[in-house]
């Protein structure tokens, strides 16, 4: 299954059981390639879940196939030797200039440790990290109290 959004987003939905993550994935960078041109696709996203018809979950396998921007969003320019980006979000490395670690995490409690491990880093510089729970559990279900 494939959905669209106006956020420029092509997101491409498959039962792990039946299409296997490496496939999934392989299917979705032929999609980043593809949605490219004068009406570029800003990201392509897996979304892979489990379960039974009418018990459909998501799994923490999301992948997000973002473009890469031409341009700076982030302050690069006060990036000295000793500055280090660091991130624990999906893609964000792809969507700020500067970031020279892209910590990968699932969940908020990945999220926190990867936060964690680059507060102990010795390096200066910018830390962004994505509790993406809030915004996948909670935030898209309209789920205030959670």
């Amino acid at each position: 299954m494939f959905t669209t959004s106006a956020d420029s987003v092509f997101q491409l939905a498959a039962h792990e059981e039946i299409i296997p993550l490496d496939k999934l994935y392989e299917i979705c960078e032929t999609a980043r390639r593809l949605l490219d041109g004068e009406h570029k696709v800003g990201r392509v996203i897996a979304r892979p879940f489990l379960g039974e018809p009418g018990n459909f979950y998501r799994t923490e396998n999301r992948h997000d196939y973002a473009c890469r921007r031409r341009a700076p969003i982030c302050c690069p320019r006060s990036k000295t030797k000793t500055s280090t980006w660091s991130a624990s979000a999906r893609s964000l490395h792809l969507r700020f200039a500067g970031v020279t670690e892209d910590l990968t995490a699932k969940n908020n409690q990945q999220s926190i440790d990867q936060t964690i491990h680059a507060l102990e880093q010795d390096t200066r510089g910018l830390i962004f990290s994505n509790l993406v729970d809030f915004d996948m559990l909670y935030g898209h279900r309209r789920d205030t109290e959670g």
